[in-house]
């Protein structure tokens, strides 16, 4: 049974990646999409992608009319390659530069998780955490690269690919989060929500135990 007195969960995206994700640890959450300037407004890349994070949520929050007792997660993902932040590609012909540019290389991916918690009569609070997750391409053939880009899926992901799908076959190896590299860092996650007194699945999971078993 659901807390009655528990924050309704808003994630502040509308990406179906993250909302598949998600929907991997919370059993009740909406979905808003706030629209922002994704501008990097800093050269250090971590606080870059973390204020971005930060005010997605909090331009959810002002879409939603400033409500009182409300949780809103947001995320924000970049993929930096030599000191380079390779974001969207903005056509076909800068998506297949960047994966051109990333064959036979290591490239980073930095996703920033912010949460948003009002409660009635409390400021507001932001809680942050960050996933950072190496990822190396073997070498990639010319023509590799020209069926990729006709599939359309690097359409909208950061660096012009995405993991979960065909670009899969690319990493020749990885270190770090493979959901960070998706969007929506799992672990990360269930730690802001953990923190914030929300509900997931695991602690549903917990609760059935319990109340079957006793307490273990």
């Amino acid at each position: 049974m659901n807390n009655p007195n528990e924050l309704s969960l808003y994630l502040a995206s509308a990406s179906p990646r993250r909302r598949e994700l998600l929907n991997i640890l919370c059993t009740n959450f909406k979905t808003i999409s706030p629209d922002i300037d994704e501008t990097l407004e800093s050269s250090d890349f971590h606080q870059a992608i973390k204020n971005l994070a930060i005010k997605k949520a909090e331009a959810g929050w002002e879409m939603l009319n400033h409500p009182e007792s409300v949780a809103i997660l947001s995320a924000d993902t970049l993929v930096i390659f030599k000191q380079r932040p390779m974001g969207k590609p903005h056509n076909a012909t800068e998506a297949s530069l960047f994966l051109l540019a990333m064959s036979g290389h290591t490239h980073q991916v930095i996703t920033s998780l912010a949460l948003l918690t009002k409660k009635p009569g409390k400021e507001l609070i932001f809680t942050t955490a960050l996933s950072i997750t190496d990822v190396t391409f073997r070498a990639l053939k010319e023509e590799e690269i020209e069926a990729y880009i006709e599939t359309d899926e690097w359409c909208d992901k950061a660096g012009g690919y995405g993991i979960q799908g065909i670009a899969g076959a690319f990493v020749e190896k990885m270190s770090g989060s493979y959901s960070g590299v998706m969007g929506l860092p799992l672990s990360e996650t269930l730690q802001l929500l953990k923190s914030a007194g929300l509900s997931h699945k695991l602690q549903t999971l917990k609760h059935q135990i319990d109340q079957q078993y006793g307490s273990m």
